[in-house]
């Protein structure tokens, strides 16, 4: 593993960036997060200058992957906390995608691309594994149950629209 952080002094970052790049060049394969940290949002976010300074002069594939549905597991950032929370599920249902290998001289954009397309196809994975809107929100309505009457019967007024029931208040 060699760790690159924003935190690193500058001469340590470049000399992680090095290791990095000889082990690519030794025929070893290293996973590059280009974002450069775990996203907060569970949004993809912009690809950091480290990537292009690691596959500079560097003649190897670069095999672009898309993580789908990390977002929830204890590996991200959701609620606010990384690492200590229990997850929706067990076992969390994560949808790795490999894309076909990007020449070397690929730009920052178009890996990033490559990614979001592999991204928009993990999506059909994961549709199947939701629940229909109204149920999710019954559901979450349960485990977050409202302080006051009236919202309460709002959110009952919004599942039987949604159900296509008449509501029975």
């Amino acid at each position: 593993m060699i760790p690159i952080s924003s935190e690193q002094r500058p001469r340590e970052m470049i000399q992680s960036l090095r290791l990095a790049s000889d082990a690519i060049c030794g025929g070893d394969v290293v996973c590059i997060f280009a974002e450069g940290e775990i996203t907060r949002i569970g949004h993809l976010l912009p690809f950091r200058r480290g990537f292009e300074r690691i596959m500079k002069d560097v003649d190897a594939p670069i095999i672009p992957v898309g993580l789908d549905g990390v977002w929830g597991s204890i590996f991200s950032f959701d609620k606010g906390r990384f690492l200590w929370k229990i997850p929706r599920h067990l076992p969390y249902p994560v949808t790795v995608n490999y894309g076909s290998p990007l020449l070397p001289t690929a730009t920052p954009f178009e890996v990033r691309q490559a990614v979001q397309e592999l991204l928009a196809e993990a999506w059909q994975y994961r549709k199947g594994r939701m629940r229909p809107l109204h149920r999710e929100l019954v559901r979450t309505a349960r485990w977050h149950p409202c302080d006051s009457p009236w919202r309460m019967r709002r959110i009952r007024r919004c599942v039987s629209e949604l159900c296509g029931l008449v509501p029975y208040f």
